[in-house]
């Protein structure tokens, strides 16, 4: 079995602990403990971003950075089990992992700016960050959603904020 406590603790390191049955899920047997544990991790990282936070509807477009990292590689199933239209970056030799994953656009990174060839996206997540995660915004549609965490403790703030937000952050 393997789970996450709903309990605000950290750990479980127990012989018995009570929970949801709804956050706990049986280990397949082809995959180690280790790697369901880090599962828990990304899965939830994944799932947070592309349904709480940028609130993912079917027929929308989304950007996934870094298509072929852990976490991206969890939002792009997710993202197409929602009915999104998944557009990730990847290196030429993740393409087609990618695409098997549920990307129907992949953009080559090292041949390519992904600021140049994609746009009127509904959404971007950045697992990247860096000048990446501040190219994001040049590919969202107006009213667009992003959402961050490869950029550290803060968010890059948008080149498109409204004058009366940014006077007030001083910028």
């Amino acid at each position: 079995m393997f789970g996450v406590c709903d309990t605000g603790q950290e750990g479980a390191y127990a012989e018995k602990i009570a929970v949801k049955a709804s956050i706990i899920a049986i280990k397949p047997d082809s995959i180690s403990h280790q790697e369901a544990a880090a599962l828990g991790l990304t899965g939830l990282t994944a799932l947070v971003s592309i349904e709480d936070t940028l609130q993912l509807k079917a027929g929308e477009t989304i950007l996934i950075q870094g298509g072929a990292g852990g976490v991206a590689g969890i939002a792009i199933q997710l993202a197409k089990h929602i009915g999104a239209r998944v557009i990730t970056t990847a290196s030429a030799g993740n393409h087609d992992y990618v695409r098997g994953l549920g990307a129907g656009e992949v953009i080559d990174y090292n041949a390519v700016d992904f600021a140049e060839v994609a746009s009127d996206c509904d959404a971007v997540f950045d697992t990247v960050g860096g000048d990446v995660g501040l190219k994001a915004f040049a590919v969202l549609k107006s009213g667009g959603r992003a959402a961050f965490i490869g950029s550290g403790f803060t968010a890059p703030e948008s080149p498109r904020c409204p004058p009366w937000k940014c006077e007030a952050r001083g910028g």
